[in-house]
Parts: structure tokens; sequence; C-alpha cells
């Protein structure tokens, strides 16, 4: 029994008592008697105490009852306050085991970029040398792709256009390739983002700065208009730009035939940017990748300059000039 119970149960103990008292003396004072003959009162002790004893049962009884209903009500409190810190110490212990993931999780990505950092160290060495620019172009692409091991993923056309925008003022060289309509290039870019990108290409103090076109025969159509060849030629006019058919990219040596080349960006000719537009994908690769696309596109530009430079070139890359605006 709860404290609570007990001090109830003894409060009403003591006032069934007090009522069986007091019932006691009022049965007495009234049904006191005069003798006739001696004139002396006569109480009715055994009456009256009935009277209170009858008094003090029920009073007893109520005592009990009231002293359960406390009880009852106490401990539904207590009960209350227990489901209340069971709900607190569940939730903080729920917590404690969300952190804990998270941190496991933490832990084992540190674990895994360590693997590949290892993996990379002599290539990033010999790529960093003593050359500042070098080192603030590969220290950028780096931090865009450290979560993501040398990936980025959910990469919209816009975050896509940002990296390679954000590469360019570091580069003293750049290549690029675009697998697809030369609109894209100038009239309707991919994302907005893409206006920016273009100006700071096309600006920049790059030298030697080239960007190959493939257009699959659809495509090709594309040269015969004015309005699009005059937008491309605006925001590009300072980039040297060739293009080729599909069927003459596939058929290029080290160029596999099923090979997918959506967009990239070769900096120094040693940092490689790729985007797979379907998966928005970007993929960041280093001068000694095994990669087939990062050797397919190294083979395609050693060719365009090859031919470019008057050397034999077995393949005829199209340079677009002002001359192709119709």
């Amino acid at each position: 029994m709860s404290s609570k119970a007990k001090i109830s149960l003894a409060n009403g103990i003591k006032y069934a008592i007090f009522g069986a008292i007091l019932a006691f003396a009022m049965s007495l004072a009234t049904t006191v008697t005069e003798d006739p003959k001696t004139g002396q009162l006569q109480f009715k002790y055994i009456a009256s105490l009935i009277v209170g004893s009858a008094g003090l049962i029920p009073g007893w009884l109520f005592a009990l009852i009231q002293a359960y209903e406390d009880g009852l009500q106490a401990y539904e409190e207590e009960l209350k306050n227990l489901k209340e810190k069971q709900d607190y110490y569940f939730k903080e212990l729920s917590l404690l085991i969300d952190n804990s993931k998270i941190e496991i999780e933490k832990f084992s990505n540190l674990a895994d970029k360590a693997e590949v950092s290892i993996d990379h160290y002599e290539t990033i060495k010999h790529l960093l040398g003593s050359d500042k620019n070098k080192r603030d172009l590969i220290a950028r692409l780096i931090t865009r792709a450290m979560d993501h091991i040398g990936y980025i993923p959910n990469a919209r056309p816009g975050y896509f256009y940002e990296i390679l925008t954000e590469g360019i003022p570091l580069a003293f060289s750049w290549y690029g390739i675009h697998h697809g309509p030369i609109s894209t290039l100038g009239k309707n870019p991919l994302d907005p983002a893409g206006f920016d990108y273009f100006d700071t290409l096309n600006n920049s103090k790059i030298n030697n700065k080239k960007r190959l076109i493939i257009l699959n025969n659809k495509d090709e159509q594309e040269l015969k208009d004015p309005d699009i060849m005059r937008e491309f030629w605006n925001k590009n006019d300072k980039v040297t730009s060739y293009w080729i058919s599909e069927s003459t990219f596939y058929s290029l040596q080290g160029v596999e035939p099923n090979l997918k080349v959506d967009d990239c960006a070769l900096y120094n000719d040693s940092i490689f940017l790729h985007y797979n537009r379907s998966k928005e994908l970007v993929m960041l690769l280093f001068g000694d990748s095994n990669e087939p696309i990062f050797r397919a596109v190294k083979a395609t530009f050693d060719a365009l300059n090859k031919y470019i430079n008057g050397r034999d070139s077995y393949i005829k890359f199209n340079k677009i000039t002002t001359h192709d605006i119709p």
C-alpha cells in the first residue's frame, strides 16, 4: 500500500471512530429516561453502544474504499511517471544507436578513402610536383569528388557545368569532347549554368584549348542552321573546335565500339572529368588511369593533334570556322 493510501486509511479510521463516539453520545443523550420511583436518570448504554458500533462499521468500510481509490490513483500516477521515464530512456537509446550508426558509417567511409588514397598516392604525388596552379586544380577537383571516391553521383547538368568552370582558371591546357547536338553548346545548353561555362572557357587565358564535337546523322543537320551556328560561334569563337561523325569516332584506334562518351574534359593532359548524362554521374580520373574512356579520349586527341600538325592521320577532322555559318 502506498504512503498516500496509508494516510488516507488512517484518516478514514479516525473519522469513523470519531463518528462512532459521536453517535454513541447522541444515542445516549436521546435515550436517557427518569426512574419514576427514585427520580434518577437511567442511561441505555447497551443500545447506545450498538448504535455507535453500527456507525463505526460503515465508516470503516468507507475508509477502506477511500484508501483503495487513493492508492489506485497513486499507482496510476506512478505508472504514468514510469512510462514517461521509459519513453525518455528509449528515445535517448534510439538516438545513441542512430549516432553510433553514423559514426560507424563515417569510419567505414574514412577507411575506404584511406585505401583509395593509398592506391592513388604515387600518381597524385607525381602530378602535384612544384606547380602551384596544378596543385590548386587537383585540390579543387578532388574536393568535389572526395565524398564519393572518384565519382560524383546525382550530378545534374548544371552541377557538371559548375565543376567544368571551376577548373578552367587553373589549367594551362584544356581538351573537351561533346557528344550531341551542337545547339547545346550555344543556343540551347543543357542547363542555364552552361552560359557561364561557355563564357569562362572562351575568355580564359588558356593557350591550348580544343573541343571535339561528335555528331550523329541527325545532329549533323544543325551544321546547316545559321541561327544555331551563329550562336555557337558567338560563345566559342576563341576555342578551337572540330567535329567528326559518330561512326568516325568509333572507328578511331583505341575507342571501343560500345564505349559511352557524353561530355568530358582533359585538364593539363593528366586530369580527366567525364559526365554520364543518363546516369547523372561525374567521373574523376588521373594520368595513370587504365579506364577505357580515359585511353579513348587520349587516343582521340593524339589523332587530332597529328591531323593539326600535318603528320600522318588516317582520320579527317572538320574544323569549325566562320565560313561554316550558312
